[in-house]
């Protein structure tokens, strides 16, 4: 079954000078949507909204045609990755995994020889790349049907960046997913649409020419 998640007219005034205006997206099952622009434009904002942690002026919150105004009171449905940790410091990898999955789920997990080798260790212990993975693989092997992800690569070395990147290609297959980012060269491979947030509002990009239009990325740009 391919599940279907609808943000619409979204509205939210912040101040004289900002707010998010009638934004609308669509993300099913297979889909990944790249969100991009500069710091403050209101991708994190828009990201809270969706999963209902931030209040707005007006929003429709669509989950197989099912409102909802707190979607993260149903975790089965929509998770979210902040960029800040929400994992407690002074548990282990091995207790949170255990907290999150039963053992057959763990076992299968652990096939991941990068998490295997840091199963033994506090989270406090944990490098920033290490705590990111582990993160995302906790939302992305949830029963949640959406998974939000507010800029999952920031500040990774690129080998992380590549071992999470093929992470989001693979499951991808059972979820629905949007990701937040600055880089677009980070994304477009596994990206199934793109967007730039603009002025509050969301542009469809088709390509590198649509973001050097809005004046995103220098005309000399090239991935």
């Amino acid at each position: 079954m391919k599940n279907v998640l609808e943000v619409d007219s979204i509205q939210k005034y912040v101040n004289k000078n900002f707010s998010l205006s009638d934004i609308y997206l669509r993300c099913g099952t297979g889909d990944v949507l790249g969100i991009f622009g500069r710091n403050g434009s209101g991708k994190s904002m828009l990201l809270k909204i969706i999963f209902g942690k931030e209040n707005a002026d007006n929003k429709f919150i669509r989950i197989n045609n099912q409102l909802f105004k707190t979607a993260y009171k149903k975790p089965d449905t929509i998770v979210y990755l902040p960029q800040n940790s929400f994992l407690p410091k002074n548990l282990s990898v091995k207790k949170i995994l255990n907290l999150y999955f039963d053992r057959e789920t763990v076992a299968a997990i652990l096939e991941d020889e990068f998490l295997e080798t840091m199963y033994l260790s506090k989270i406090s212990e944990l490098s920033g790349g290490e705590l990111r993975y582990l993160e995302l693989k906790l939302l992305l092997k949830s029963t949640a049907k959406f998974v939000l992800l507010d800029e999952p690569l920031n500040a990774l070395l690129p080998i992380l960046r590549e071992k999470i990147i093929r992470l989001i290609a693979i499951e991808k297959a059972s979820k629905g997913i949007i990701i937040t980012d600055h880089d677009f060269s980070n994304l477009s491979s596994i990206t199934t649409q793109n967007y730039l947030m603009n002025n509050g509002t969301l542009k469809k990009i088709t390509g590198v020419e649509d973001l050097v239009l809005w004046n995103y990325l220098p005309t000399s740009y090239t991935l």
